[in-house]
């Protein structure tokens, strides 16, 4: 929950002002009488969902926040809602999970049945490629939520200041 001394209006009209909705590549595009866009995303008076631009340069994560702007009981706007990666990266990550699955088996297995059919030099790489690809994968795993945690915490900062806290 962000908090702000203006209205929901101008609360609106600020996110919107800062906010681009075209493609990553075109973020760059300076618009007529705008400051650079900060955040990518849709700004409406019923619905904020908003993230920070690509950075492909660190290939990074990147959490979305999705809200609404509400009237505080003070005269304020409280801006309301939840941040993470989008609900459609995760079939992705699902995918790319269950392909190195099957490829880490597949290694295995034929890493095994090279090594009992007596050529322990043959089996060497199958058995030996599938530890260096879950050990990529454990880093991965370690690393995420950290830089997940970094990158909301950016976004949510950047909401922050552009709302006037």
């Amino acid at each position: 929950m962000i908090t702000s001394p203006y209205p929901p209006a101008e609360c609106g009209q600020r996110l919107e002002r800062v906010t681009v909705k075209y493609r990553p590549r075109q973020y760059s595009v300076a618009r007529a009488g705008r400051p650079a866009p900060r955040l990518r995303g849709q700004v409406s008076p019923a619905r904020v969902r908003v993230a920070q631009p690509l950075d492909y340069s660190r290939n990074s994560l990147v959490p979305w926040f999705d809200g609404v702007l509400e009237m505080a009981p003070d005269g304020g706007t409280i801006l309301r809602g939840t941040v993470g990666l989008p609900s459609a990266s995760l079939p992705a990550f699902v995918f790319v999970s269950a392909v190195w699955a099957v490829v880490i088996g597949a290694l295995l297995a034929h890493g095994a049945r090279t090594l009992a059919a007596g050529n322990p030099l043959q089996a060497l790489p199958p058995l030996l490629i599938p530890c260096g690809m879950l050990a990529a994968y454990a880093v991965v795993v370690a690393l995420t939520p950290r830089q997940l945690r970094s990158q909301t915490w950016q976004l949510l900062n950047e909401l922050s200041g552009i709302l006037g806290q």
